[in-house]
């Protein structure tokens, strides 16, 4: 792993942390699922915004699993969208701040979809991969400045 800032570390560190997360959350809910189902489900659980049906209704089996894998995509994206902004929040360099605003923008947009998700149900794959792109935009860009910087430092 190439040496950079403690900022940067823990930024990827973050990163790293929520991959790992959604991959434990993953087979956690899965056991939670045979759990809810014996135990009549979690009615007025909090989930952060986010509700299990995704609010498209019972359709069928087949589409309540599709549902929740984009709901749990869903999920991820927020989190990811909220852990670069908090490691943004703090930068005073002009770009970063642009970047922030970009990244904040994205966040109001998010809400807007999830609040309105039943419109949306249709374009929902095409949405998740849109943002998927631009989280891999900006945490690319991220490291690049950085990379900039410690080679600035060294020099």
């Amino acid at each position: 792993m190439k040496k950079y800032s403690k900022k940067i570390n823990n930024f990827l560190y973050l990163m790293e942390q929520a991959e790992e997360n959604e991959e434990e959350l993953d087979t956690e809910e899965t056991s939670d699922e045979e759990t809810s189902d014996e135990e009549g489900g979690d009615e007025g659980e909090n989930t952060g915004g986010f509700s299990d049906s995704g609010g498209f209704g019972d359709s069928g089996e087949e589409n309540d699993s599709e549902t929740l894998g984009r709901v749990y995509e869903l999920k991820k994206i927020y989190n990811k969208l909220l852990i670069i902004s908090d490691f943004l929040s703090d930068e005073t360099d002009e770009f970063l701040i642009k970047l922030k605003q970009y990244t904040n923008r994205a966040l109001d947009l998010f809400n807007i979809v999830i609040s309105n998700i039943n419109q949306f149900k249709d374009k929902l794959d095409d949405i998740i991969v849109q943002y998927y792109v631009f989280i891999k935009k900006v945490f690319y860009i991220i490291k690049k400045v950085y990379e900039l910087r410690n080679r600035n430092k060294e020099e």
